[in-house]
């Protein structure tokens, strides 16, 4: 899966997804219950999807929830 792909299933996927600009995007964290938004998305230098939860959930469990862990890990 390209990191276009990527980025066209979190907008279907995460809530309250929006364009911020420069390669960046915020929505809802999937992981918890999220009333600000604090999920950051954004392509980094290497064109990688960088995710940061600012209220402190992993990257690895935001992939998972979002259905993107088995693709890009080949696991469950």
């Amino acid at each position: 899966m390209t990191t276009f792909e990527q980025l066209e299933h979190l907008k279907t996927t995460l809530r309250n997804f929006r364009d911020a600009g420069n390669n960046q995007y915020y929505a809802s964290c999937p992981t918890h219950d999220d009333q600000h938004d604090s999920l950051s998305i954004k392509i980094g230098n290497t064109e990688k999807l960088i995710l940061t939860c600012h209220a402190g959930c992993s990257w690895k469990d935001i992939l998972k929830a979002t259905g993107l862990w088995r693709d890009l890990t080949n696991n469950n």
